[in-house]
């Protein structure tokens, strides 16, 4: 009785927290466009120009070293 009684706690748990993660991610990808979307009003020519406009997409630019 208690396992069973254990085991239905965990599975509602897990359950809960794989809502929490899912609500997480769609709050941090639209955070992640509302940024680009800035970016590009500021920056012209900066890297947000050169994304491709899904979420999660990032651009990896060579860093130019002045010496």
């Amino acid at each position: 009785m208690f396992c069973k009684r254990v085991a239905m706690k965990t599975k509602k748990g897990k359950t809960e927290l794989e809502e929490i993660r899912l609500a997480e991610r769609e709050i941090v990808e639209a955070l992640i466009g509302n940024y680009r979307t800035v970016l590009k009003h500021i920056d012209a020519g900066g890297p947000a120009q050169y994304s491709r406009s899904g979420p999660g997409s990032f651009v990896i630019l060579p860093i130019s070293t002045p010496w």
